[in-house]
């Protein structure tokens, strides 16, 4: 995020990597959710005035919209998967080498975008968590 308005705050590139290796069981920073939670909590208490505390949230309520978009592509993915079988199948019934390794491509490519559609759900749910931790401090205050 090149335009961070709270980068005194936080920085969301770190913290969404970070949350994402934790979604993972990858992180070395953070063992449970909960220590997660508290650096976090942490984070958003250095903001004192309320109405910046506010736009914090709805800032995080944005990138939210944003990223939760991710979600809804799974169906697009499942129909393309059987398409691209089809073709797959379709070539190597032709043993033609050059559409063999062309498919083999579409595949890896295929997987490689699963796995950056499942990167950003995690970082979806890292905006969730983070308003979760801002409700929390706003009803406590």
């Amino acid at each position: 995020m090149k335009n961070n308005p709270f980068h005194e705050i936080m920085n969301f590139e770190v913290e969404r990597k970070d949350y994402v290796k934790l979604c993972r069981c990858k992180s070395k920073k953070y063992t449970y959710y909960s220590d997660w939670n508290r650096h976090i909590t942490d984070c958003i208490l250095k903001i004192t005035d309320p109405d910046k505390l506010e736009n914090f949230k709805r800032y995080c309520i944005c990138q939210k919209r944003t990223m939760s978009s991710a979600q809804g592509l799974i169906g697009i993915y499942v129909v393309l998967l059987i398409n691209i079988f089809i073709i797959i199948f379709s070539h190597i019934a032709s043993t033609n080498l050059i559409l063999i390794f062309f498919d083999f491509s579409i595949i890896f490519l295929f997987f490689y975008s699963i796995i950056n559609h499942k990167k950003a759900i995690y970082e979806s749910a890292f905006f969730e968590d983070i308003l979760e931790v801002i409700e929390e401090i706003q009803n406590k205050k």
